[in-house]
């Protein structure tokens, strides 16, 4: 009898450890590539940007305002910034920083300037984060997010 109960002991042991175990973590699903559409819900506008089919880089930024920075209307003016090969995508977040000279004249200057910082979730099809500008002095800031393009 001590002979079956233990060899039905180490049975039940090796069955045991050659279960799946549901428990097993496999990690975030990876970020979709492509393009991605943002909101930010707070009068900034929206923005576009590309993800690279390795989804370690953001290949793209598009933007298209649609506020007013002190007595600069800057509805519907839209921005483009590329970069290859991109702003690296690191811990499923990523960071960007663009300044545009909006005035033509050389010995004149209206520097515009964005800071977008961001993370996907573990879906990879959801991002959300910060905004900030700088125009002229006057600073603002907000919160976006974002899905692929199409969804």
């Amino acid at each position: 009898m001590k002979s079956f109960l233990a060899s039905f002991g180490v049975l039940i042991l090796f069955a045991c450890l050659s279960c799946n175990d549901t428990d097993d973590e496999t990690g975030p699903d990876p970020i979709a590539p492509g393009n991605w559409t943002a909101t930010t819900g707070d009068g900034f506008g929206t923005f576009d940007f590309t993800v690279n089919p390795e989804s370690t880089h953001i290949s793209e930024f598009s933007f298209t305002f649609d506020c007013t920075i002190g007595n600069t209307s800057f509805n519907g003016t839209t921005f483009s910034i590329r970069k290859d090969p991109g702003w690296q995508i690191a811990n499923r977040q990523f960071s960007f920083t663009g300044t545009w000279d909006l005035d033509p004249d050389p010995f004149s200057s209206e520097i515009l300037t964005l800071t977008m910082s961001g993370s996907f979730d573990e879906s990879g099809k959801s991002a959300d984060g910060s905004w900030n500008t700088d125009f002229k002095g006057i600073a603002d800031s907000g919160e976006w997010s974002a899905v692929p393009s199409g969804n």
